[in-house]
């Protein structure tokens, strides 16, 4: 179909789907209010969120749900074609589409394969390109997250470690005297690995109740904030999952009690005689 000039006619490939709303009757142009919204749109566009261009394609008749015969370009019958809005409104104003996919993982090579149909003057760009600094950002968010939870974990097992052997070195002698009365050394250890269990509990129940209570703090208050001409958020957007919660918290419990097997071990493995004399 022949194509209209459009110096900045553009498509954009975006995970959402925005369309204009157009024409107007034209039995009703001569009202003085229809006027007057037409001022109006011309320097403020409408957004239609009904989206009719999916359906138009789905029910026209010269060629039903086929995508590639309903050419936007030109004229077409419904009310979604760049030349009719740009006609309606202002060309600056409407240069192109926004059009989503249904796998974001396959939304290079579709925008590439529609370029490359289109050919110039029309081009296409990601959500990816169009918002670089954003998904930076977010890039660097998931790189830095893996070695804070290394290191937040490796400071949680030094501690409990530490705070164990602390432990077992205060209790030598009641370990040597509960030896010395029968008690197996399966039972010492089982003790000392209640007692990790017991601080890893108090440990995760503390530390979910103040990372609720943080992220509860900053969705009323939002005191961390961006800045906008950059990122298009003024604030921090938090999802609080209790998913997320319940694996953490799992996950913490099954590493405290990993390594307060080598603490229990070292206290089970005390003879009576060696712990009642030290």
């Amino acid at each position: 179909m022949p194509q209209r000039p459009a110096p900045s006619l553009c498509r954009a490939l975006l995970p959402s789907l925005l369309l204009v709303s157009t024409a107007l009757p034209a039995a009703a142009q001569t009202d003085a209010a229809l006027e007057h919204a037409r001022r109006i749109l011309r320097s403020t566009p409408l957004i239609d969120g009904h989206n009719d261009l999916p359906w138009t394609i789905r029910e026209q008749r010269g060629a039903p749900r086929d995508v590639e015969r309903y050419d936007l370009r030109g004229r077409v019958s419904g009310h979604t074609d760049l030349a009719r809005l740009q006609q309606l409104y202002h060309p600056g104003m409407i240069s192109g589409y926004e059009a989503n996919v249904t796998n974001l993982r396959d939304l290079p090579a579709i925008s590439e394969t529609v370029a490359s149909r289109l050919g110039y003057p029309l081009y296409t760009y990601t959500v990816y390109e169009r918002y670089a600094n954003l998904f930076e950002w977010l890039k660097l968010q998931q790189n830095i997250m893996p070695l804070l939870i290394i290191t937040i974990t490796v400071v949680a097992v030094f501690n409990i470690v530490s705070t164990l052997l602390v432990l077992i070195i205060e209790k030598t002698k009641e370990i040597g005297m509960l030896s010395a009365l029968g008690l197996e050394p399966r039972a010492v250890s089982m003790v000392f690995m209640g007692q990790a269990f017991m601080i890893s509990l108090v440990g995760i129940g503390l530390g979910n109740l103040f990372a609720l209570g943080l992220s509860l703090f900053e969705l009323r208050f939002h005191l961390i904030t961006l800045p906008e001409k950059s990122y298009f958020i003024r604030h921090v957007p938090l999802e609080i999952d209790p998913l997320q919660y319940l694996a953490v918290s799992a996950g913490v419990a099954a590493l405290t009690l990993l390594f307060a097997f080598i603490p229990s071990r070292v206290a089970a493995s005390l003879r009576p005689s060696t712990a009642l004399t030290t």
